[in-house]
């Protein structure tokens, strides 16, 4: 549009403000060999088994084996309310360990002493030493 209102560029040539796209050339059996990679990354088949997966239970098959099936209402919601309740509790206790451990110090290492061994061949000069404490 910029190109039409302007007066000296209406009668030029525009593709030179058109993209340059460089096309890829690749030969065939390079794109065959991409191809397949990309379909066995997607694709990875499990084993073959003639017979058919054991069949889900439903929730009712679910409920009357957990007996809740045959609970009156009143007992599921105060079982429910026990279960959120425990998991609250052991949420907040982890959450509370994870806030000390940060002020336990982290193990130290032994350190190991090192003294100089006591040479008997440093001559002290005792009269020199008097003589700069008393000037001191």
């Amino acid at each position: 549009r910029e190109l039409i209102n302007n007066e000296e560029l209406r009668s030029e040539d525009w593709s030179r403000f058109l993209p340059q796209f460089k096309k890829k050339i690749q030969p065939a059996k390079v794109t065959r060999q991409a191809k397949k990679k990309r379909k066995e990354k997607w694709n990875k088949k499990s084993e073959y088994t003639p017979f058919p997966p054991e069949q889900t239970l439903s929730k009712i098959d679910r409920q009357l084996e957990s007996g809740e099936y045959f609970m009156n209402e009143k007992l599921k919601k105060k079982e429910n309310r026990k279960k959120v309740e425990m998991d609250q509790i052991e949420r907040t206790t982890k959450k509370q360990e994870e806030k000390k451990s940060v002020f336990i110090p982290p193990e130290e290492k032994p350190r190991l002493k090192r003294t100089m061994p006591a040479d008997s061949k440093i001559s002290v000069d005792l009269e020199g030493l008097k003589k700069k404490v008393k000037n001191r």
